[in-house]
């Protein structure tokens, strides 16, 4: 062998030390870097931020191309208000891996307003259609495929309902603004005919064009999705509703009162369990661990039916519409559930209230104001505390002057 051939040979040697000392350096990073994300995940999971940022910046130095730590980032530095740092990580994401993830596309689509607003949301919806065509191209979907499919039709559609609302209202004056919702819309059924959202975004356009009646029909049909009340049978009987009202009669004596209905179903069941657990040896043994079960398993079902509703905001836009549109008892009733839910969202009692308001009722709107704005006290909102007390001074103003 030439003296220019072992120069050449020791060359090629060294390369390829230096190359698995990368190697090995690079599989140290990556581990430590999955390590750091472990911890994070934890602290995110327990809302300690600061830490989460910390451990996640961390991760992200020893793997600085790791697009799914810069969009969990961008998505903690959003909770905590940091609009810039959380825009700057889902852009470097989109700029390491622009067909990765929908996810800074669909986020950036709600921080940017009007055309931008609209380019990120289709590039993120063209993701997730190709995410949900590759599972339904799989054959022997397996349970996680079809959980997966689910969460990706409802996020498509989701997606589509935004730019809906984009064409109407920042984009409303563009020339073809009414056909592009009306696209959008169709393009949302064509995902899935039996989505609550997008009936509940196509009875919005109906009001817009004023198309009353098919918005009223699209609007039912959203609500039969997700709540098993039959509408038609509920209008058709009065008593129904007098009983709801009464049942909201008698909360508002509690507030008088000054007791609030601490007795939700969960804190029942909880005490019940607590005190079985308690009077576990005056018991038979495998009586009450059938009891016992029968009560984990109810809570379990409740904690079913709450994951299947819609969010909180999406049921509030329904009443708003349910009262837009006359159909105020309905609306009622939908709330009067919403408070056994959640009974300290000063949205829900305003809204409650602004109902029986149509109905003429002051002696029950004026309690349920009153409850709006002691909520809205408790956050600090002085701002909408000033808005609700305007209201109740009126009413009651009107109140005095019948009397």
């Amino acid at each position: 062998m030439s003296h220019q051939q072992n120069k050449n040979l020791r060359n090629q040697q060294k390369k390829n030390r230096q190359k698995q000392r990368e190697q090995i350096k690079q599989k140290s990073q990556t581990k430590n870097a999955q390590e750091l994300k472990l911890k994070a995940d934890k602290a995110y999971n327990e809302f300690d931020f600061d830490e989460a940022i910390k451990l996640y910046s961390k991760a992200l130095l020893l793997v600085p191309e790791e697009t799914s730590t810069m969009n969990t980032l961008g998505m903690i530095f959003l909770e905590t208000g940091n609009q810039e740092e959380a825009i700057e990580m889902f852009n470097q994401s989109i700029k390491l891996q622009p067909s990765k993830s929908e996810i800074p596309y669909m986020y950036l689509g709600q921080l940017y307003e009007e055309e931008e607003s609209v380019n990120y949301f289709e590039k993120g919806i063209e993701i997730l259609i190709n995410k949900l065509d590759k599972i339904k191209n799989t054959t022997n979907q397996t349970n996680n495929d079809k959980v997966q499919l689910e969460d990706l039709t409802n996020q498509i559609i989701s997606g589509l309902c935004s730019l809906v609302e984009i064409y109407m209202t920042d984009l409303c004056f563009n020339t073809d603004a009414e056909q592009r919702c009306e696209n959008y819309v169709k393009k949302a059924f064509e995902i899935s005919e039996s989505n609550f959202e997008a009936y509940l975004t196509l009875c919005n356009l109906r009001i817009s064009q004023q198309r009353f009646d098919e918005a009223k029909i699209a609007l039912f049909e959203s609500i039969s999705i997700w709540n098993d009340l039959n509408i038609e049978d509920y209008l058709s009987n009065e008593s129904e509703f007098l009983q709801v009202v009464e049942e909201i009669r008698d909360d508002i004596l509690m507030l008088k009162s000054g007791n609030l209905n601490r007795m939700e179903h969960e804190k029942i069941i909880k005490e019940n369990i607590k005190f079985l657990e308690q009077k576990e040896e005056e018991l038979n043994e495998k009586e009450n661990e059938k009891i016992i079960k029968e009560l984990e398993n109810e809570e379990t079902i409740n904690d079913q039916i709450k994951a299947n509703l819609p969010p909180l905001e999406l049921r509030i836009q329904t009443c708003n519409f349910l009262i837009e549109l006359g159909q105020t008892q309905v609306a009622i009733y939908i709330l009067k559930e919403m408070l056994l839910e959640q009974n300290d969202d000063p949205g829900i009692w305003f809204l409650l209230a602004t109902a029986f308001d149509h109905l003429h009722l002051s002696e029950i709107t004026i309690p349920l104001l009153t409850k709006a704005f002691e909520l809205h006290k408790k956050n600090n909102q002085i701002e909408d505390c000033q808005k609700v007390q305007l209201i109740i001074d009126k009413l009651e103003n009107e109140l005095s002057q019948k009397n």
